[in-house]
């Protein structure tokens, strides 16, 4: 999600010859780039309980493939909805850039909700059990949330776009 974030950042032209924006894409990139290890930091930190306590790890040999084919259906749609039809100039990079952003602090601060405070308060449940089911679940209402609101958080940065100066 956040390498798909940065292509698309640095991809974008905003209606400008590629070397007038490449200076604050570097920039963004570097900040991006810090902030984006933080909250995945932050984010390994919140679900470490579901490594606790009796863990089964045995399905885990199949989870190289499917890290690989959620990498392939993210390069696959960077290509087909970015790319080949030409969105990628007239995209704004901070647009491309801070919807991810939103989009992961969202989440992160679901999570620490959940697996910090409320979680915690029933002891009697399964701790590491309700931390993976309560991320997954997570992550797919605030997916869906973002693929209905993640357009109009993009027309918002094309209104009070900057124009960039070499």
């Amino acid at each position: 999600m956040l390498g798909a974030a940065f292509v698309r950042m640095l991809c974008a032209m905003d209606n400008q010859p590629f070397l007038n924006t490449i200076l604050p894409k570097m920039g963004m990139l570097f900040f991006g780039g810090i902030m984006g290890v933080a909250l995945i930091m932050l984010t390994v930190t919140f679900t470490f309980k579901v490594f606790e306590g009796g863990f089964n790890s045995s399905g885990f040999d199949k989870l190289p493939s499917r890290i690989n084919m959620l990498i392939a259906g993210n390069i696959l749609g960077l290509i087909v909805h970015y790319f080949m039809n030409s969105r990628y100039k007239t995209a704004n990079a901070m647009g491309e850039l801070m919807s991810v952003f939103i989009h992961l602090l969202v989440l992160l601060a679901l999570i620490m909700a959940l697996t910090m405070h409320l979680i915690p308060k029933y002891p009697q449940l399964n701790q590491a059990l309700w931390a993976g089911v309560s991320t997954v679940v997570l992550k797919f209402f605030v997916d869906m949330l973002f693929s209905k609101i993640r357009e109009p958080f993009k027309e918002v940065f094309e209104k009070n776009k900057v124009e960039w100066h070499s």
